[in-house]
């Protein structure tokens, strides 16, 4: 669903289809708006977040019983690759922990958070 090259555009999409998702309590819906969420601001420089974003969609994902498709877990781990490329060791595996840890509810508002929001404590 990302729309190349017009994140603001793809955030709106994914902003209206998170909110859908969480009315209808779709939580398989809502790992994979996250996963679209995380893809996009990681193309807005927010490495961390994405991290962040794609291990608390990952989380949900098992937690729902359903897997990704082929092309959307080709996207996650290309998605991871770049970041472990851009993040140290110690700030991806911090990023991780503190996504796989957030609620449904906190997963959508760091989904859903402005991109000049990011703050990495230390």
């Amino acid at each position: 669903m990302t729309t190349e090259g017009r994140p603001e555009k793809a955030t709106v999409l994914l902003t209206e289809s998170v909110g859908l998702q969480r009315d209808l309590q779709d939580m398989a819906g809502i790992a994979v708006s996250l996963e679209e969420l995380a893809l996009v601001v990681g193309t807005q420089g927010n490495p961390f977040r994405m991290v962040e974003l794609l291990a608390a969609a990952q989380t949900l994902t098992a937690a729902s019983g359903v897997s990704l498709g082929i092309v959307e877990r080709h996207a996650q781990e290309r998605a991871i690759e770049g970041a472990r490329g851009i993040l140290d060791e110690v700030a991806f595996a911090r990023a991780w922990a503190e996504g796989a840890g957030l609620t449904v509810d906190q997963a959508i508002a760091l989904g859903l958070m402005p991109p000049n929001n990011d703050v990495i404590s230390g």
